[in-house]
């Protein structure tokens, strides 16, 4: 900011506290969030609170350590709750019992990946969603998309890159998260 003109800066700061504030106001009490675009088919209300969840977890990660302060209470709530939504073999899917996917175990574990710092369960959970990963790449599964959004008519699509991009994406992170710890 300090390359740009004063009342760039000041506008950019507005927006930024305007997005921290919108953030803060939908976090649900359980430390997820609800995204609009994307949901799970096999949920009753078709949410998907992990998606919604670990893609603000990932914005929230780029912030710099000054807005810790303010940042702390919704990465800790989300971190801790995407924790407690993995399965017992590591992966994810979109909350509850339902099927996991590809998608949404790369997302979760690059959302944690990407926390610091990220306490004993979290390592442990990044660690677990990691292999499960790994084993779906070394058997060629990784590739396989999942019904991940849809559009207003309620047309769940599958999008053919989203499982290897995902996957790749969470794999860089889990490396170097893991790697430092």
């Amino acid at each position: 900011q300090k390359d740009m003109p004063d009342e760039l800066a000041d506008r950019i700061e507005r927006g930024i506290d305007d997005a921290l504030t919108f953030l803060e106001g939908t976090q649900r009490k359980c430390g997820s969030w609800i995204p609009l675009w994307f949901g799970n088919q096999y949920a009753i209300d078709e949410e998907n609170p992990t998606y919604g969840t670990a893609k603000v977890l990932i914005a929230l990660n780029e912030f710099p350590p000054a807005m810790d302060v303010r940042l702390r209470p919704l990465v800790d709530r989300a971190a801790a709750w995407l924790v407690g939504a993995q399965k017992p073999d590591g992966s994810w899917s979109g909350g509850g019992d339902w099927p996991a996917s590809i998608e949404e175990t790369a997302l979760a574990v690059e959302a944690l990946a990407g926390c610091r710092p990220l306490g004993p369960r979290g390592r442990d959970a990044l660690t677990a969603g990691t292999l499960w990963l790994i084993g779906k790449v070394e058997r060629g599964e990784w590739r396989e998309p999942s019904p991940i959004g849809f559009y207003f008519a309620k047309l769940w699509y599958f999008e053919k890159l989203y499982p290897q991009i995902y996957t790749v994406g969470a794999l860089n992170k889990a490396r170097r998260a893991l790697a430092e710890s």
